[in-house]
């Protein structure tokens, strides 16, 4: 009898650590941490982006933008964030706190080193562009004058 009580004290103690690494998901199966877009520098056509382990600033042609939230992205590559899209206009700087931004959602894709971005107001629902960057790539932004 001591022994089967000391085999079956033996045969739980080996159980005991794989029972505790099991995740509470479908299957039982650890998750993965989600992925984020890689951090720095992406560049394009029109646009230039730079991505943090918090968000993204972007500069475009006459405007800029801020993504407030990190880049994670889903398991088909897709990322949304909402952020602050800012108009600018060329000749003399407008009037401190003159220069207010507008929510707008970043919608995007990446494979690979490749990034498709959408921009959206969310004021008026207005798509603002799409912009296809690249990671490392130099950005092609001519700010207005």
């Amino acid at each position: 009898m001591k022994s089967f009580t000391f085999r079956a004290c033996l045969l739980i103690l080996a159980l005991l650590p794989a029972a505790g690494c099991r995740q509470s998901n479908m299957g039982g199966i650890p998750s993965a941490a989600p992925q984020m877009v890689q951090e720095g520098a992406w560049g394009g056509d029109n646009i230039g982006m730079d991505v943090t382990s918090t968000g993204a600033t972007v500069e475009f042609d006459c405007a800029h933008g801020t993504l407030d939230s990190k880049l994670l992205l889903s398991d088909s590559g897709h990322f949304n964030a909402e952020g602050l899209y800012f108009q600018e206009q060329g000749g003399p700087a407008p009037e401190p706190g003159k220069t207010m931004g507008v929510p707008a959602s970043y919608e995007g894709a990446v494979v690979e080193e490749q990034m498709t971005l959408t921009v959206t107001n969310l004021d008026t629902q207005q798509k603002i562009g799409t912009y296809s960057l690249t990671f490392g790539g130099a950005p092609r932004v001519m700010k207005c004058l």
